[in-house]
């Protein structure tokens, strides 16, 4: 507008005075306010039009499976702050989908191959039992072991989904992760022992927290279990529990071999499974890590994975619940298992 009364007041400085001098004034005024105006609108829309155009096109193409589809920002154009913001958030939008498709595709291609694995050892004994019948009970004591190992896979499976899914409750009951971490200790000698290995505890005090116990002790067995599948034979496992003034701590440490550095964070993701794990071809699946790492997020925790002097050992954090918290759950007269131990 002030453009517009800039040119009229050059072009028009001494308008007449009689009607149709000043009737082609005021519409001499208004035309060329309009075509200045209308000149200026169309510069401005071009620098809004041009980004939403590259933004619908990159939203068709990310609708039609093109998952690395960006939308580049053409800094040679000037655009408003809240355009540039859109085109960032479309991006971050698109990579998200993109990581979410691979990690499923990946998903459906590691469950495929475990799947794979003992359906085809399990058709083959099925083949020598239809050959030698007069060895059933060693074909049908391998069909059994296959069996087994698939349920392990299928509840695993269940068990991370259970964990990923968001409406997923954790229940605050407290406990003391000391005796849990003494129960699942007992538990395992048995398995140890075939290898001719042994679980060694390490605890120092009630180590109270609040949480679901069962996913808690899920997450403690894959540790402790993990260490002895890849530890070496004939050596201790050591479960050491303790405590600061705001967390709990539970260290899982083996004589394994040690894990390299660049392995180290992705131990946690479904179906990895370090170089180490791979040229012993363990029966592990590279679950039991990623159910530990989700049920511990789950409790407000962390976890930890560090190659140390002498293998490898894994550590979770807890916040520390109050004290009191075991006395309420506790009948009056009766005392816990750690002031039992005691």
């Amino acid at each position: 507008m002030v453009l517009s009364i800039a040119v009229i007041t050059i072009f028009l400085k001494n308008p007449s005075d009689t009607n149709s001098g000043f009737v082609w004034a005021l519409a001499s005024r208004l035309l060329v306010f309009f075509l200045v105006s209308a000149v200026v609108m169309i510069f401005a829309t071009r620098s809004v039009t041009r980004p939403m155009s590259r933004l619908r096109s990159a939203a068709k193409n990310l609708a039609a499976g093109e998952f690395t589809t960006r939308v580049v920002p053409d800094h040679s154009q000037k655009t408003v702050g809240e355009m540039d913001t859109l085109i960032q958030e479309f991006n971050d939008m698109a990579q998200r989908v993109e990581d979410l498709v691979r990690s499923q595709r990946q998903l459906i291609a590691h469950v495929s191959h475990e799947l794979r694995s003992p359906l085809a050892r399990m058709s083959l004994a099925l083949d020598m039992l239809r050959q030698f019948p007069e060895d059933k009970d060693e074909h049908l004591a391998r069909c059994e072991n296959e069996l087994g190992k698939l349920n392990d896979l299928i509840e695993s499976l269940l068990t991370l989904s259970r964990l990923e899914s968001e409406t997923i409750v954790v229940k605050q009951d407290p406990f003391d992760l000391k005796d849990l971490a003494l129960d699942v200790v007992s538990d395992l000698q048995f398995e140890a022992s075939e290898r001719e290995c042994t679980v060694s505890s390490l605890v120092s005090g009630p180590c109270p927290v609040k949480g679901d116990r069962v996913l808690l002790r899920s997450a403690v067995e894959n540790m402790v279990r993990n260490a002895i599948q890849y530890g070496e034979q004939k050596t201790v496992v050591f479960v050491e529990v303790s405590h600061t003034a705001s967390h709990v701590r539970l260290t899982v440490t083996d004589t394994g071999p040690s894990v390299r550095e660049e392995e180290i964070e992705r131990m946690f993701q479904p179906f990895f499974r370090g170089t180490s794990a791979m040229a012993r071809r363990s029966d592990g699946h590279g679950l039991g890590l990623a159910i530990t790492a989700r049920a511990v997020a789950l409790h407000r925790g962390a976890v930890r994975a560090q190659n140390t002097k002498s293998g490898f050992s894994v550590a979770i954090e807890l916040p520390l619940a109050p004290q009191s918290s075991l006395r309420e759950t506790l009948p009056t007269g009766s005392k816990s298992k750690s002031e039992s131990n005691a």
